[in-house]
Order: structure tokens, then C-alpha cells, then sequence
């Protein structure tokens, strides 16, 4: 994705995948370290959903569906029911949406992250459902931002029904779109 505020495309715009047996193998290898609890740090974790339901599969055929606990990162436009059903039945407590913004003008203007708000309650919907606690990544700070935008943005939460909202200050990084915006605007 290219979202105007990451860092990630500056960096490089390759994905990595590992394979299903080979993330379960390390999640069997730690298992005692960690009591069976593990946070993917992956900033979309289910990018391929069909990778995503590989490795929930593999969870449950090796009979660790109802032994781990863990969490990750994705993206709201990408959360469906089925995948919502897969992770709970893995193990899958916690999702951490990057909702970045709650007016649809400054994800879909100024961010390009153009995910409308009921796609953004639908994939909460979808995590209630299964039992999956979701979080909310919020930003303020983007440039044209009004006072209902900032609204916007601390409402967002309570109206999807999130479990819990963290709100942080935008910082155009070096490298970013929003740097050069921040340049060009002499900021």
C-alpha cells in the first residue's frame, strides 16, 4: 500500500512471506517461553488471505487452536467474516486496525488510504462476532485537518465499537509523501 504518511515503501517495497509449517514450527519451538502467547509484529498481517487461512490451518491441525493466544496488525478493508472465524478458531485474541484517520476526506484525500467508515465498522463487526478484541491505530496532525476531522477521528472508535483507541501524533517522516508535502509547504 502506499499510504502517504508510512515509511515502510522509503525502506522497500518487497514482501517476505515465511510459510505456514515454518512460523508454526517456531511458534511450537517457543511455546514455554511464551506460554503459548504471541504478537505478530507484521504491519498487515493477513496481506494475503489466503496465506492467512494457511497458517490458521496449520494452527488447528496441529491441535494449538485452543492452546495459543495471540494478536496482530491489518488493515480494515481486508478483515471479512471467514477470516474472522479462521484467526478466532487459531487462537487470534486481539486485532490491531490501522484506521490512521476517522474522516473519510483525510483517508481518502489527503492519506490514500480510501477505506470508507462502514468497511471500518464491518471489520469490527466481523471481529466481535468471533470474539477477537480490536484496537485502533488514530492519528492527528494531517495536514488540512479541521476541528470535525479531529472529531471524526476521536469518534471513529466509539462508533465502530473498538475496545480500545490509541491516538497518535502524525510525523512526516524523511522519504514519505507527507515529508514533501511538508517541505514544499515550508513546515
Amino acid at each position: 500500500f502506499k499510504c502517504t504518511f508510512c515509511a515502510i515503501p522509503v525502506i522497500k517495497h518487497k514482501v517476505r512471506y515465511r510459510g505456514a509449517k515454518n512460523i508454526v514450527d517456531e511458534m511450537e519451538l517457543i511455546y514455554d517461553q511464551c506460554d503459548g502467547k504471541y504478537s505478530f509484529v507484521d504491519d498487515v498481517l493477513t496481506l494475503n488471505v489466503k496465506r492467512s487461512i494457511e497458517l490458521c490451518d496449520e494452527i488447528l491441525r496441529r491441535g494449538l487452536g485452543e492452546k495459543v493466544r495471540w494478536i496482530g496488525m491489518t488493515r480494515a478493508d481486508i478483515m471479512t467474516d471467514e477470516l474472522a472465524k479462521k484467526l478466532a478458531m487459531a487462537g487470534c485474541e486481539n486485532q490491531f486496525f490501522g484506521v490512521e484517520s476517522g474522516s473519510p476526506r483525510i483517508r481518502a484525500e489527503v492519506i490514500d488510504k480510501d477505506i470508507p467508515n462502514e468497511g471500518i465498522k464491518n471489520a469490527v463487526a466481523h471481529c466481535i462476532k468471533h470474539g477477537i478484541h480490536t484496537n485502533f491505530f488514530l492519528m492527528l496532525g494531517f495536514p488540512t485537518e479541521t476541528p470535525q476531522d479531529i472529531e471524526d477521528t476521536i469518534n471513529i472508535g466509539i462508533e465502530a465499537e473498538a475496545d480500545i483507541i490509541g491516538i497518535h501524533q502524525t510525523i512526516p517522516f524523511p522519504g514519505t509523501a507527507l515529508y514533501d508535502e511538508a517541505v514544499k509547504e515550508g513546515q
